[in-house]
């Protein structure tokens, strides 16, 4: 459905002398990325607004997008599977924020931090077969991967000073679903390798 929707507008762009046909296949691919994301963004915020975690949710994609541009992870091969994915994703977190996660001490969510932040710091940016990496790239994606996780990190410092509970929350919880996602890219690759 996506891949159709993206094939469409690049035709259209194509027809209409705004794209070059020759790199139509690059066209699509990159209307199927933005597409993508547009509804999974659209459903995060659906999924807060029913939830009553809005708020949390915003916060959560703000640091999510750029950490996980970075740091990599595990790719669906179809956009729709991703899409159902982050959705589920999405009610679980929202759920976590409205019966658990305001209850946790924030000494889980220091520890939180510090071992997805540790973690990440060393196994990122995560590539996989949906999307390699040239060793340029790694090594371009492992500075960003770090710049993100500082600034994060320096948010996080701050708000445990200030006593912003959200953000308390947010950022660690942030860190380890990216931290789930590459761990989930390095068990298949040893075992694709063993």
């Amino acid at each position: 459905m996506i891949r159709k929707w993206a094939e469409r507008i690049v035709f259209i762009q194509v027809y209409r002398g705004i794209l070059e046909e020759d790199k139509k296949v690059t066209y699509v691919f990159g209307y199927q990325l933005l597409i993508g994301k547009i509804i999974s963004s659209i459903l995060m915020i659906l999924i807060a607004g029913i939830m009553g975690t809005f708020w949390e949710m915003l916060l959560f994609m703000a640091a999510f997008i750029p950490l996980r541009q970075y740091a990599g992870g595990f790719h669906f091969a179809k956009a729709e599977v991703c899409i159902t994915f982050s959705a589920l994703v999405s009610v679980i977190i929202a759920i976590g924020f409205k019966e658990v996660f305001y209850t946790m001490p924030l000494y889980v969510w220091i520890g939180v931090v510090i071992v997805s932040g540790i973690f990440i710091w060393k196994l990122g940016p995560a590539d996989t077969k949906n999307k390699r990496l040239d060793d340029i790239e790694k090594k371009v994606y492992a500075c960003r991967t770090k710049i993100v996780l500082a600034v994060e990190l320096l948010i996080f410092v701050i708000s445990v000073c200030l006593q912003i509970q959200m953000v308390n929350i947010v950022i660690p919880i942030t860190q380890f679903v990216i931290l789930v996602g590459i761990i989930t890219v390095v068990i298949q690759k040893f075992l694709k390798n063993s």
